[in-house]
């Protein structure tokens, strides 16, 4: 680089030799070649991103004052860098399954190249929508019902998205996949009379004899059981995750009075009007009503195992009462305080599922003998042998109110027949 005082000297010199002397004229001219290849260097080293010609301006600059001039030196740094960017960028852009890139690194780029530049743009864009599809994922596996819109968004999002981004055999986007058709339900059974997708998912409808019961889909899928120590009214009910493999189609409503009789030509209840539910039936006539419905559809039906029913009563909502508002739990659940005999079976709230009744209203027997809940960090389709008890979720219009949570359990002598007892069933695809 020119040294320190150049400008001086050579005017000075100027003064007593003439501006036209051939020595003052040389150095004069080599003045001004390299201050205007340090403008031009300067320009190349502040520009977003680089020009064109940012390599040629280092090598005239470099070719006039060194290459190790601290200027040539700096553009020479961001040259590199920038390539290699660019070769990263590259790279990632080429590479088959999910888009990566080190955010620093494309703030990096972001800053080197400009936020416009086309390789910046593209990759920004397939991280951004990357990010989107893994946080919808971590949703996808908490919900238990899509309606139709959401079906078709999250169908629009891994059927499309993920694997255009990650590959259509990228393990992540297999199991996406696979749970987007957990959720989506199997095709409805020849036997459904009726079938749709609401808000709360895939349903059926069953046609026998006049008498009708809507079923709903449960999707396999992982939930905690159970209650926390701080929850008012707590029982035997130790939190524990459970996994549930295999889904069901679970009736969304208490069997009715007017269903029983169709299928079994009596009617054990109590409150005998066919708009209420069945009750007055201990466990082996539940069983029994099982065996001969699913003669007549061809089906394997079955009163839900305890784990079945939890999942279905909770859809993916912890606390108590999962889909009833808080403001209204008292006049929303069939208990002792507002109830003279049980409610219709579709009378009280739809919890996510659609599932009507799961907080009160009757007791229901599950499949399960009578025991404590299933320990271990995550256990797997949880279901108990046969014990001299049997287990029955959800409370009754005859308990109190917080024996209505939708974590209460007891556990009865199977020959027990009561009004404040009665079941839902399932039904296998």
């Amino acid at each position: 680089s020119p040294p320190e005082g150049v400008e001086e000297a050579l005017t000075g010199y100027e003064r007593l030799a003439g501006s036209a002397d051939p020595a003052a004229l040389r150095w004069r001219e080599r003045l001004a070649r390299v201050r205007a290849a340090q403008q031009r260097a300067a320009t190349a080293l502040a520009a977003v991103p680089p020009p064109d010609d940012a390599g040629q301006r280092h090598d005239e600059l470099a070719a006039l004052v060194g290459a190790d001039d601290a200027q040539a030196v700096a553009l020479r740094r961001r040259l590199a860098a920038v390539a290699a960017l660019r070769s990263d960028l590259a790279t990632a852009l080429a590479a088959s399954g999910p888009p990566e890139f080190a955010p620093g690194r494309l703030a990096a780029a972001e800053r080197e190249l400009g936020g416009d530049d086309p390789a910046v743009k593209e990759l920004g864009g397939r991280l951004a929508r990357w990010r989107r599809v893994q946080s919808e994922a971590s949703g996808l596996y908490m919900r238990w019902a899509l309606d139709t819109a959401g079906l078709e968004a999250m169908e629009r999002l891994y059927t499309l998205d993920a694997p255009s981004l990650a590959g259509a055999d990228h393990p992540q986007v297999r199991r996406w996949q696979d749970r987007l058709a957990e959720l989506r339900g199997p095709p409805p059974p020849a036997w459904a009379a009726a079938a749709g997708r609401d808000l709360h998912g895939p349903w059926i409808d069953l046609r026998m004899g006049g008498a009708g019961q809507r079923l709903r889909w449960l999707p396999p899928g992982v939930f905690r059981m159970g209650s926390p120590p701080a929850e008012q009214g707590r029982g035997d009910e130790p939190q524990v995750t459970v996994l549930l493999t295999r889904g069901i189609w679970l009736a969304d409503s208490e069997c009715g009075n007017a269903l029983w009789r169709a299928m079994m030509g009596d009617d054990p209840s109590r409150s005998q009007d066919p708009a209420l539910p069945v009750e007055q039936v201990d466990a082996a006539a539940a069983e029994a009503f099982c065996a001969a419905l699913g003669r007549r559809l061809g089906a394997v039906v079955r009163l839900p195992s305890e784990a079945e029913w939890e999942a279905g009563a909770r859809a993916g909502v912890d606390g108590p009462w999962p889909g009833i508002d808080p403001a209204q739990i008292a006049g929303a659940v069939a208990h002792r305080a507002n109830a003279a005999r049980p409610w219709p079976p579709t009378a009280g709230p739809r919890n996510a599922l659609g599932l009507h009744g799961t907080c009160g209203n009757l007791w229901e027997w599950c499949r399960d003998g009578w025991g404590p809940l299933p320990a271990g960090d995550q256990v797997e389709d949880p279901v108990r042998p046969p014990a001299a008890l049997r287990t029955a979720r959800g409370g009754s219009w005859g308990d109190d109110l917080a024996r209505c949570r939708v974590a209460s359990r007891t556990g009865l002598d199977p020959r027990t027949a009561s009004c404040y007892l009665g079941f839902r069933f399932a039904v296998e695809p």
